[in-house]
Parts: C-alpha cells; structure tokens; sequence
C-alpha cells in the first residue's frame, strides 16, 4: 500500500513557492542556453534599422522647361560663359541638348539671342577695365583680345570690325532698261551738238 501524501505545513509550501522562482530553479525547468524561454529563440538583431534610405539618382532634364530656359539666359546675360561643366553642377541640359531646344523652340532661340547681345555688351566694357587696372601688359592683352573676339563674333552687328548696310529695295528691270536708254540716247544728241559736221562738199 502506497503511504498517504504527507500534508505539507504552510511555511513548507511557502519556502518551496519561493525556491521556484530562483533562477537555478528555472534554468532546470527549461533546458538550453541560460536565460532564454524554453522553445524561444532570440530574436537577430536588425542591422538596417539605423540605415538612411539610398537616395535615387536623379538625372538631367531633357524635356523643354521655359523655366530652364530662363535659367540658362539669365546666366548667360549675367556675363558667364555656358561652360559644360555649370550645366552638369546645376543638373541642367547638356549642350547638345540647348542647341536642340534652339532649333525646335523660338521663344527660346529669341530669349538666348538676345542674353548673347547682352553677353557682349559686358565683354566690352570689361575691356576698359581691364585696360585701366590690370599692371600685366601680357596678360591684358590676352584677356582684352578674347573679349573682343567674342563680343564680335556674338553680336557682329553691334561689336564687328566690318558694319554692314542693308538696303532693301524693289527694281522694275523693264523701268530701269527704258531708263538707260533714254539716258544713252541723250548723250549722243549732246555729242552731235558738240561737234560740227567739217566734211568738204
């Protein structure tokens, strides 16, 4: 026969209450590594938590903008040259792409003109100064040459060596024939009139 369960004490259950939460006594309850949960893994940490999001790489514009167009004119009128490397600093079109914006666009090829006219006019009176300041006769003479070959070259008509005249005119080709003749014909009355007929009769 099987001895009845001895009837613990209340300070017995008590001391054994307290001898289970110890860790020794949960370490025994669940096998594994100390101090995890039986059936529990833990958790990997998360290395991309703390990660900045890769920024996309935005690439030049190459669709019309009058805004951009504005942007390259006012550059240009401000007295900067339109070098390759400001247009891809600023993320703006490349040159090929500007000359083909002229060519497809006449508000733009008119604002552009009209910046290079501006463009010259700087170069110009950038002469007078580099003449009065500049202690390097070498150099200003470089730096005073360039500027006058460019303001010719990009507003002949104001900054060229050569000034042309246009005139435009209409000219009735059968007018102008009747009119030389006439002319001619007068002549040669003169002439008879001039000289007398000396022929022995």
């Amino acid at each position: 026969m099987t001895e009845p369960a001895k009837k613990l004490s209340r300070t017995e259950r008590l001391l054994n209450t307290r001898q289970a939460g110890t860790p020794a006594a949960k370490q025994a309850q669940s096998p594994g590594k100390p101090g995890l949960r039986a059936g529990k893994k833990s958790a990997a940490p998360d290395h991309t938590a703390n990660q900045s999001p890769v920024a996309k790489k935005i690439g030049r514009p190459s669709g019309y903008s009058e805004e951009i167009g504005l942007r390259i004119c006012e550059h240009i009128a401000e007295g900067n040259p339109l070098t390759p490397l400001w247009l891809k600093e600023n993320r703006l079109p490349a040159p090929s792409m500007i000359f083909r914006w002229l060519e497809q666009h006449q508000p733009f090829r008119e604002a552009y003109a009209r910046a290079r006219e501006i463009q010259a006019t700087i170069y110009a009176d950038q002469i007078l100064t580099i003449a009065d300041t500049c202690e390097d006769a070498n150099k200003a003479r470089l730096q005073v040459d360039a500027r006058k070959w460019h303001a010719a070259k990009t507003a002949p008509k104001v900054w060229g060596d050569m000034q042309r005249v246009e005139v435009n005119t209409t000219i009735n080709v059968a007018t102008a024939h009747a009119e030389a003749l006439m002319r001619l014909a007068g002549q040669a009355r003169q002439i008879e009139a001039e000289y007398k007929d000396v022929t022995p009769r």
